[in-house]
């Protein structure tokens, strides 16, 4: 029995039925349950600009705010910049209408709606030539002169802020011309770019999915399954879209995965079935027109399952087989009939059951912003879980005195791998007065922090609600000076002081389905350790044990470094797994696809498994709170950064027109690419704290007054080591 619509499905079947004050209400309802949601703001502006009749002014205002605040929630969508054009002409506004179809048209070469709007408001045919012109393939990015000079000064509304938009958006222009020049691999590479920096931009993982399909021509299996994670991902962010269920049934097919194809082609005919790509594909498949018929009779805007709906028919399978006599088709590993399991969830709040088999789950989709909560003090019961493991011994005061500072009730479980590193991490330990609520256990050197947490301490999760895993981190793969720095960066973002962990701890109180909290990532880390890599199998082995399958090349997150808090039920389900120590290898086998590498990558499935999300927590910063405008001017003003000395050691960014001190602001410090030939960034990080915005920014406010040095000195600093 289906339960009653949601407001979303109910706004759509007043929309379709020219309802508009009615659907204008649904929308804002389903708005003040997520007022995040860029696509329902847009729905919202077409009604309540239709509810007036199109020349009402309050509603048209009101129209104008909507589209406004999509914009805000997704700048790089095409289509709400088009929309608010629409609402400002309508209300008179032609100079801001035109420059919002300017903006339209930048994002969106390929729409043709901008360039016949502003053909509308006067604009020659020179003129719209020289637009066309002057964002084609071949031609340099949009600015202020050449824009200016195709169409004149009059024509040109907003050109200094349109080629300032247009820099900041030169991977994605830059991935667009070549997706239009057939440059495939091209294209595809500054779609994964442009996805590195904005990962929740469906209409983005849409085009990464074309652009590695056409770049396997069609046919190699490797690019075919990454065309296929990137087309889920992107319905993960997007479930109402039709069009990219259509795009994932090609590339199902094209793999030979039939039933699967079928099942994305019927959701795509259920969101839009005026669209007739998807009645063709089931047609090409042997479906009858008597077939199509009856889908089409199913999913009319007067029966249950309408256009719009968020579950998209959950029981479309079941009630076209009692039309048709035809068995429902199910996507491949996944209950017959559930056609709504394409991202491996059945609705927000719950997963797949258990018993199903390799059912696909995108664990991105269970993400969630977190605010912390104010620091006050709340009674915890039962106890804080922090497990501890400990092979660096000489690292046990530094990790006792973060610990000590927690004023909550706790149970602190803590692991090494000698009696004499357990002597050392004891007498750590009294001195700090944690002598009484610690349990300290020898392990083999197995599976670095990993397989203790699992084998020795996993019966423990069920004791505590909040939790905290942390180790006595080095980096094997770099420097000591880098794994130090790694440590200091994490042990700040998860306990960098007492109101810090007292916030984080309400905020999970306070939020009990959120089941873990995950560090914002070292900026030394690389991108490419932020993904499978080459666990995918290991990976495998551990997630079959709870029904979830992995896809090659899936997109991740995963607290790099293996510190995070979590809820005691959200990873219960890692004391069933069955790992012994020699499951794991020995400790001197650090390299990458070991069991311990892959558990880490596997933490979030299983607390998305158990219908909980997850986080990433607000970076924990000292210093002065800068937006990245301010940033930029305070170093601009300083005089400190070396333009021509940038570009100058990294040619690769003179290519990509971008402006240097920008880009050393939004990407290069996280790099450690230096500012200037006088100033080394991997030395001066060491003087200052390591959650301090920038340090250029640290030097320019505090450093240059305090005379620290901006390149090491001749004579050793106390953190030298040989």
């Amino acid at each position: 029995m289906r339960g009653k619509p949601g407001a979303i499905t109910r706004a759509a079947r007043a929309r379709d039925l020219g309802q508009w004050e009615l659907a204008a209400g649904l929308y804002l309802e389903a708005l003040e349950r997520n007022p995040r949601k860029p696509g329902i703001w847009v729905q919202y502006g077409h009604a309540l600009k239709e509810s007036g009749e199109l020349r009402d002014p309050d509603k048209l205002a009101q129209a104008e705010g909507a589209y406004r605040r999509a914009i805000a929630l997704d700048p790089s969508a095409a289509d709400p910049h088009l929309q608010l054009g629409h609402a400002l002409k309508l209300q008179g506004k032609t100079e801001e209408a035109q420059a919002a179809y300017l903006r339209a048209f930048a994002l969106d070469p390929s729409m043709p709606y901008p360039l016949q709007e502003l053909s509308g408001l006067g604009w020659s045919e020179a003129q719209v030539a020289g637009l066309r012109g002057a964002v084609a393939p071949n031609s340099p990015s949009a600015s202020s002169s050449n824009l200016a000079a195709a169409f004149g000064d009059d024509a040109v509304v907003d050109a200094p802020r349109l080629g300032s938009m247009r820099r900041k958006l030169s991977v994605l222009s830059r991935a667009g011309r070549a997706r239009d020049a057939g440059q495939w691999e091209l294209a595809a590479e500054l779609y994964r770019k442009a996805l590195q920096r904005n990962p929740r931009n469906a209409p983005i993982w849409v085009q990464y999915g074309h652009a590695l399909k056409e770049s396997g021509e069609l046919r190699d299996p490797d690019k075919l399954t990454q065309a296929e994670v990137a087309y889920r991902t992107a319905l993960s962010l997007n479930p109402g879209a039709a069009d990219t269920y259509l795009q994932l049934g090609h590339v199902l097919k094209l793999q030979g995965k039939t039933k699967e194809a079928r099942a994305a082609y019927l959701r795509a005919f259920a969101l839009d079935p005026s669209s007739p790509f998807a009645r063709q594909e089931l047609g090409g498949q042997g479906w009858t027109e008597i077939h199509l018929a009856e889908l089409g009779r199913l999913v009319s805007p007067t029966s249950a399952a309408t256009v719009g709906d968020e579950s998209v028919t959950a029981d479309l399978g079941e009630r076209f087989s009692a039309a048709v006599g035809e068995e429902p088709i199910p996507v491949a590993g996944e209950p017959a009939g559930a056609l709504d399991g394409l991202h491996g969830t059945t609705g927000e709040g719950s997963v797949q059951s258990s018993s199903v088999q390799s059912a696909f789950l995108d664990v991105l989709t269970w993400q969630t912003e977190v605010e912390l909560q104010a620091p006050s003090v709340v009674p915890i019961d039962p106890p804080l879980g922090i497990f501890v493991h400990i092979f660096y011994d000489e690292l046990a005061d530094e990790i006792a005195n973060y610990l000590a500072q927690i004023d909550l009730s706790k149970r602190v479980y803590v692991s090494t791998d000698s009696e004499e590193k357990k002597k050392r991490v004891l007498s750590a330990f009294n001195k700090c007065g944690l002598d009484r609520v610690t349990q300290i256990v020898v392990v083999p050197n197995y599976g670095l922090d990993i397989a203790p947490f699992l084998v020795a301490f996993s019966d423990k999760l069920e004791e505590h609600d909040v939790c905290l895993k942390i180790h006595g981190k080095r980096s094997s793969q770099g420097s000591r000076e880098f794994g130090d720095g790694w440590r200091s960066y994490l042990y700040h973002e998860l306990m960098g002081d007492l109101p810090r962990v007292r916030s984080i701890v309400n905020a999970m109180l306070a939020n009990p389905d959120l089941g873990a909290l995950i560090p914002q990532h070292y900026p030394r880390t690389h991108l490419n350790m932020i993904s499978i890599g080459e666990n995918h199998d290991q990976m495998q082995r551990i997630l079959s044990k709870i029904g979830i399958r992995l896809l090659p090349n899936q997109n991740i997150q995963y607290a790099v470094g293996s510190m995070f808090w979590f809820r005691g039920k959200a990873l219960a389900g890692l004391a069933n797994l069955g790992f012994d120590w020699l499951d794991f290898g020995h400790v001197g086998d650090q390299r990458d696809a070991t069991l311990a590498h892959a558990m880490e990558r596997c933490f979030l499935f299983f607390s998305s498994k158990a219908g909980m999300k997850w986080g990433f927590l607000p970076p924990f910063r000292i210093g002065p709170r800068m937006s990245r405008d301010e940033m930029i001017r305070l170093v601009r003003d300083s005089g400190l950064f070396d333009a021509a000395y940038y570009l100058k050691v990294n040619p690769e960014i003179s290519k990509d027109g971008v402006d240097p001190l920008e880009h050393w602001v939004d990407h290069g410090y996280r790099e450690w690419r230096n500012p200037s030939e006088n100033f080394d960034l991997e030395f001066y990080t060491r003087l200052m704290p390591p959650q301090y915005p920038n340090p250029l920014v640290h030097y320019i406010v505090e450093g240059r007054a305090r005379g620290l040095p901006t390149v090491r000195p001749s004579v050793p600093f106390p953190f030298d080591r040989s």
